[in-house]
């Protein structure tokens, strides 16, 4: 006979002093009820549900959100408590409510950390919201045979279904340039366990194609069948003669790569696949591209690793440099797949080592369209105000729909809300001081 969990959890919380009142029923060994009140939890961060999300009262789990963000479970004790929502990454929430002996049902809003890469100061950085509040870096994570330092870090992506946030960073030789590359997975924001695997050691053939190794990862994306696509950037100073998407089957094994574009030794050095993304249903990959000093930028909709362009995008569109409909030089890419939109941001050419960062003729704006490729809404201009930018970079799309953006050459992070109308809702990092920054190619030294 199994024992009622509602009177186990209401029993616990009762001689916790968690309930008003309660009947102990300590001698019940009655089966779980089909019937009578149920108390339904949900959990949410913006309008999203939120699954996988322990709750509890007064330090006692009873129960974990379902893929809809859901919990049901019947009671038989009447009373007040108060509901707590925990998961990894996110802030925990409570709400608090009084059981009658009817159905009831309770909504709890949890709020996403922020986490995202500051690039030149070789860290990530971590915070509760953009006031910067409980702000937190890491700069070094455990290895097999000790600490080791983050390097230079493009890219950081960041499971909140899973748990893990996954990293690409780089690291110069001596003489300042970039010589190696690794993917890192973190399990934990305090006490992580890592697992760190180089991507500079593995030499991809993508079919007989090419065989030279991954020098500098532009940005990754996860699957959900938990294989991770990794863009390639194509560096002046010490190029790889293939630019590729690389395909691995999970955080240790390589499986597949695609070449994107092949060097041209007279015209180079901008030639990049400058970020990933995948469209749902098929695994589809999208590829932000520009070629050479002209900026001959193109977003390319790839129907597989078989290089087959997926004809409902086009194959590669908007190539055009100027106009509505154009990207000049576009860099990172992020899929809404719940909302059901897709991003890019058209940041426009960064400058030269040394050189600084100042508002150029592009575009320097964030553009949104639909799964399908139509539709398209841009948002920004080249400016240091509300909804300008200065070399704009996608960093997340977070699980309450914010999406959060480099502002690189206003040295800021801005945070905007999508709605079906456009990209509204401005809110700026209320610490700006430290510099979050990304160089598509530069000398460290």
């Amino acid at each position: 006979m199994t024992r009622n969990l509602s009177t186990i959890l209401l029993c616990a919380l009762c001689a916790a002093g968690i309930l008003y009142s309660c009947s102990m029923g300590g001698g019940d060994t009655s089966p779980a009820s089909s019937t009578g009140p149920r108390l339904t939890v949900q959990v949410l961060s913006g309008d999203n549900p939120v699954s996988g999300v322990e709750l509890s009262v007064g330090g006692v789990t009873f129960g974990t959100t379902d893929g809809d963000g859901v919990y049901t479970m019947a009671y038989s004790e009447n009373g007040n408590l108060t509901i707590r929502a925990d998961k990894k990454f996110f802030l925990s929430g409570e709400e608090s409510l009084s059981l009658t002996g009817d159905d009831e049902s309770v909504t709890i809003r949890i709020e996403p950390k922020i986490i995202f890469p500051d690039m030149l100061n070789k860290r990530i950085v971590y915070m509760d919201n953009m006031a910067g509040d409980n702000k937190g870096y890491i700069e070094s994570v455990p290895g097999k045979n000790g600490t080791v330092d983050l390097g230079y870090v493009n890219w950081v992506d960041v499971d909140y279904d899973n748990g893990y946030i996954y990293i690409l960073d780089s690291i110069c030789d001596t003489s300042g340039y970039v010589d190696s590359s690794r993917i890192i997975r973190l399990s934990d924001l305090e006490d992580p366990e890592t697992i760190i695997t180089p991507l500079t050691d593995q030499v991809l053939t993508c079919g007989g194609a090419c065989s030279d190794k991954i020098i500098f990862p532009s940005q990754l994306a996860l699957t959900d069948s938990g294989e991770i696509l990794i863009a390639e950037i194509s560096l002046e100073m010490n190029a790889s003669e293939y630019v590729r998407l690389v395909k691995m089957s999970d955080i240790k094994s390589f499986e597949d790569c695609i070449v994107t574009f092949v060097r041209d030794q007279d015209d180079y050095k901008y030639s990049s696949n400058n970020g990933i993304a995948i469209l749902p249903g098929g695994g589809s990959l999208i590829s932000s591209c520009d070629e050479g000093r002209t900026h001959d930028s193109s977003l390319s909709v790839i129907g597989d690793f078989d290089g087959s362009m997926r004809s409902d995008w086009g194959g590669v569109i908007f190539s055009e440099v100027a106009g509505e409909n154009s990207f000049d030089m576009p860099s990172s890419i992020l899929v809404d797949s719940v909302n059901g939109f897709v991003y890019v941001s058209d940041s426009g050419d960064l400058p030269n080592p040394g050189d600084a960062i100042k508002i150029s003729d592009s575009n320097n704006r964030i553009a949104r369209f639909d799964l399908g490729g139509d539709n398209r809404i841009n948002r920004g201009t080249g400016g240091s105000g509300t909804m300008e930018f200065n070399h704009p970079r996608l960093v997340a799309i977070l699980p309450d729909n914010r999406l959060i953006i480099e502002d690189i050459g206003n040295n800021r992070l801005v945070a905007l809300k999508s709605t079906r109308d456009g990209l509204e809702n401005w809110e700026e990092e209320a610490d700006s001081s430290n510099h979050y920054c990304f160089y598509y190619w530069y000398n460290a030294s």
